[in-house]
């Protein structure tokens, strides 16, 4: 028998001054053994963290972005060109990853 398993780690963390920021991950496994599921969330709990307090830091980073510079400054840097060429690389190489024929 299989089943799928889901770990998702999410929190709302007060930054100070009335701000605040919410990190979310959640990863999910499909048709996974059902005698394979402790195992298996282990292995997703360890993930799950890592990838939640990376979260945590980018976000923690860019609201203390924000406060020095202000948000339309922060905007008004954005690379936008370099920003769609990443994500559109970014989708590639995980259609390439997953979908290699």
């Amino acid at each position: 028998m299989k089943t799928d398993i889901t770990v998702r780690k999410e929190a709302t963390i007060n930054t100070g001054n009335y701000s605040s920021i919410r990190p979310s991950v959640s990863l999910t496994l499909k048709d996974v053994e059902v005698d394979k599921l402790q195992k298996v969330y282990e292995n997703l709990n360890v993930i799950t963290a890592a990838f939640f307090l990376s979260e945590m830091n980018l976000l923690s980073e860019i609201q203390e972005d924000v406060k020095k510079h202000g948000l339309k400054q922060i905007l008004d840097t954005l690379e936008t060109d370099e920003m769609e060429k990443d994500f559109k690389e970014a989708i590639k190489s995980l259609h390439d990853d997953l979908f290699m024929i």
